[in-house]
């Protein structure tokens, strides 16, 4: 995806969001990112475009336990509360899970996020830094990283 939005100098995410066709972007933007797909061998199966799933994933991500502990779920349980109550507004379940980056990879974190097919990922970011995040830059799924922000970044 980051390829399609280089070349449509758009972010990642709205090249996600206009494959979905969520994304309010022009048409003349949205036709260049779906030629762009096209030309990238992009089809609505390996998009998942016609699948309506009515799930969003909430993935709590530890790096090192420094911020997000036990002292915090409160913080994290307040954000999931929130997320799950909007959603439920909006005729989505939500899936929560946590995962620990000191006893697993960021592969097996990708490939299960993947293998949920949520029709998008809530990523609580607070521990991870620069070169964790753009480790999703390979999901298809609309992604959003909740409590990180780096500038220098292409996510919004």
């Amino acid at each position: 995806m980051i390829d399609i939005a280089n070349l449509a100098g758009v972010s990642p995410s709205t090249v996600s969001l206009v494959l979905r066709g969520k994304s309010a972007a022009s048409p003349e933007t949205c036709k260049k990112i779906f030629t762009i797909a096209e030309q990238y061998g992009y089809s609505a199966a390996t998009l998942n475009i016609t699948k309506q799933n009515k799930e969003l994933t909430f993935a709590k991500i530890v790096k090192h336990g420094n911020i997000l502990n036990p002292d915090h779920f409160l913080f994290v349980n307040d954000y999931i509360d929130g997320i799950i109550s909007q959603a439920g507004k909006a005729g989505y379940g939500v899936i929560v899970d946590s995962f620990d980056l000191r006893t697993t990879s960021i592969h097996h974190i990708l490939s299960k996020l993947t293998n949920y097919a949520s029709s998008g990922i809530i990523i609580l970011a607070t521990e991870l830094a620069p070169e964790d995040l753009k480790q999703f830059e390979s999901l298809t799924i609309p992604f959003v990283f909740l409590d990180a922000y780096y500038d220098f970044l292409p996510y919004s």
